[in-house]
């Protein structure tokens, strides 16, 4: 999903786009795994174990091939460290949905929902509502179904508002260095 052949130095909008999904595919992928092996019976420490985990595979497995991929780029270890930074963000992120439920849901549906959003937005070429109107969705739904299912308005505001936390870190992580570039 990352096309680094097409990665060039500070050039803006091809700049933020690689870098955002240089970060954002592993936060995914860690997220993903993590909710996947949460469904499986464990033990105790596996709120913080199943991200680690699915961090140290990213790491070992994501982190390489992007930097494999960016080898032909000047900055190579910009790829390994977005890498490494999404795995990150993702395993924070997962060790929160694991010991919340509606938290969960919520990031899973964000995840899901703005990766499908980008293949459609990047193989297709066609000009969605995606990014406006199915996070927005998502977000009612997600914190609807907390709310009545615990019977407080906090945790739907928690599982509600974790999807978008979890872009907000991404995007964090891209404007801060690109800041410091210019």
């Amino acid at each position: 999903m990352t096309l680094w052949e097409d990665y060039h130095e500070y050039d803006g909008p091809g700049w933020y786009r690689d870098l955002t999904s240089a970060i954002w595919y592993p936060a995914a992928a860690v997220v993903i795994a993590a909710a996947v092996a949460g469904a499986l019976p464990g033990g105790r420490g596996r709120f913080l174990a199943l991200p680690l985990a699915a961090w140290l595979g990213c790491a070992v497995t994501a982190g390489p091939l992007q930097y494999v991929q960016a080898l032909g780029a000047p900055p190579a270890t910009v790829a390994l460290l977005a890498s490494l930074a999404g795995g990150g963000i993702g395993a924070a992120a997962a060790a929160a949905g694991l010991r919340h439920a509606g938290t969960r849901l919520g990031l899973v549906s964000c995840v899901l929902a703005v990766t499908v959003g980008s293949v459609v937005d990047t193989w297709f070429k066609v000009p969605v509502l995606w990014d406006v109107i199915v996070p927005v969705v998502l977000v009612s739904v997600v914190a609807t179904r907390a709310t009545h299912r615990d019977g407080g308005a906090g945790s739907g505001v928690v599982a509600g508002m974790a999807g978008p936390l979890l872009l907000w870190c991404v995007y964090l992580r891209v404007v801060a260095p690109a800041s410091v570039m210019r």
